[in-house]
């Protein structure tokens, strides 16, 4: 049941990572975008594209970006975050175009590779799968809590609450699984791609630690509630033994001589 609950913890703070009303969670991230280097055969473009309203550094997690600056030292300090009350994906190039006419002018110039945008439609079907499937691993947890309290008392509860725990960590596998995939594929070919124009893409630890701690916490639950049949005890125990008694008890299990 702990380790059913420390699940839910986990997930919610994985799939709230870059969340604008939490500052504990703006540092949750599956990666980040630096545009603070970004030129056009030698030529800056920083300060235009800052003026333009386009941030030096994004931070992606599962429900939203953040944006914020970058400093001398290289530290990242988040000046907000935007959280969509919907399935969310992060399309870098339809974003920056929405920023300004100069940003869109400056991508068409860039020209990113067919590579990269390619890529985006695959990006948005995977994120929304992973969108939904951490919301999938918090609903059947909370599910398997509550068939929990009557699996102590019943052996059909047990079974059920160990087939919910299964699926639960199937659905947080999976989601783990596209946040790495799709999140390092779209760093090696941003990077190969665009990172001449001085713009990098790097994986955030921090997003992806917490999704795999959920699956491993999420693990040991399913595994706990699936011994829980052989292993539980209920209260019916002793109800299941006809003419139990301690007398009678002591009778039929002293071994004649």
């Amino acid at each position: 049941m702990l380790f059913t609950v420390a699940t839910i913890v986990l997930a919610i703070i994985t799939f709230f990572g870059c969340y604008e009303h939490a500052w504990g969670l703006r540092d949750i991230y599956y990666m980040k975008l630096d545009f603070s280097g970004i030129s056009v055969d030698g030529i800056s473009l920083a300060s235009m594209t800052e003026e333009a309203g386009l941030y030096p550094i994004y931070q992606i997690g599962s429900n939203g970006y953040c944006y914020g600056t970058k400093s001398g030292n290289g530290s990242t300090s988040i000046k907000g975050c935007k959280t969509p009350m919907e399935p969310f994906w992060f399309d870098i190039v339809t974003f920056a175009e929405s920023q300004s006419t100069v940003i869109a002018s400056v991508l068409k110039y860039v020209d990113l590779p067919s590579e990269v945008t390619e890529y985006e439609s695959i990006l948005k079907s995977a994120s929304i799968a992973m969108w939904a499937l951490w919301i999938a691993t918090m609903g059947l947890s909370a599910i398997q809590i509550i068939i929990g309290f009557f699996a102590f008392r019943s052996r059909g509860a047990s079974f059920a609450s160990a087939f919910v725990s299964v699926l639960s960590f199937l659905s947080s596998l999976v989601a783990a699984g596209i946040a790495t995939g799709i999140y390092s594929i779209y760093e090696s070919k941003f990077n190969d791609y665009v990172k001449k124009y001085g713009v990098s893409a790097s994986i955030g630890s921090s997003g992806l630690g917490l999704a795999w701690a959920t699956v491993a916490v999420c693990l040991i639950a399913g595994v706990s509630w699936i011994l829980s049949i052989c292993v539980g005890s209920t209260s019916h125990r002793h109800e299941r033994l006809p003419d139990y008694d301690d007398e009678k008890a002591f009778i039929r299990y002293v071994p004649e001589h």
